[in-house]
């Protein structure tokens, strides 16, 4: 059975050589990346405080219950090699810790489940790469890194109606920006004021730390 960790790792050791491959070319082969740029984003996403904390909150009032023994396995009528089971439980509640660490390894599963779907809908957004104008003012993240701009959709079809942007952060010089719209160019520069204002979002105090090479203002 994989571990979270072992679902990660392939993503772990691959950005790094991808990323050093943009810096190297300074991104003009950024889109034959983007497939994986798009997985990476979905596993930040998914392992972020704040997807763990919606899923907990999500799992935190549903039914549980011991299975006692399985009764029972009968085929279903009209569905081959599809069965239902039928189970004997425990009648004893669960409550308590023992309660709260079943959703928590309930929302890792959900995790590396989200995880094991690759790029997903990220995948049918239009993207384009914005760039760091200089050294001085960086791009920068937090632990919350895949951050969502502008009205909060109801649901994946809805992101893909609404004026939302997606930012995910590559490195320092740049980063990687979604939305359902076309963008009218895929690589150029960031406008100074939209840079200001997504850093404000990774400065927020909810995130546990903001990572920068330099200091920055906002």
């Amino acid at each position: 059975m994989q571990t979270a960790d072992d679902i990660f790792k392939p993503f772990e050791d691959k950005f790094p050589h991808v990323r050093r491959d943009l810096v190297s070319t300074d991104f003009a082969n950024w889109e034959d990346h983007l497939e994986f740029l798009l997985v990476f984003a979905q596993m930040m996403r998914a392992r972020s405080p704040l997807y763990r904390e919606h899923v907990l909150t999500q799992t935190k009032n549903i039914g549980m219950a011991r299975v006692e023994r399985v009764i029972e396995e009968r085929p279903i009528k009209d569905r081959p090699g599809e069965f239902e089971t039928h189970l004997e439980l425990n009648p004893s509640p669960i409550t308590g810790t023992e309660r709260e660490a079943l959703v928590r390894n309930m929302a890792v599963t959900n995790m590396c489940g989200e995880i094991k779907h690759g790029a997903a809908w990220l995948a049918e957004l239009n993207w384009c790469l914005l760039l760091a104008p200089d050294h001085r003012n960086p791009v920068i993240t937090s632990n919350n890194a895949v951050i969502m701009e502008g009205k909060p959709p109801a649901d994946v079809e809805a992101l893909k109606r609404e004026g939302t942007t997606i930012y995910f952060p590559l490195c320092r010089q740049a980063c990687l920006v979604g939305r359902a719209s076309k963008f009218a160019h895929r690589l150029e520069l960031f406008d100074p004021a939209t840079l200001t204002r997504i850093r404000g979002h990774y400065m927020q105090p909810q995130n546990a730390f903001v990572y920068s090479p330099s200091r920055v203002s906002y």
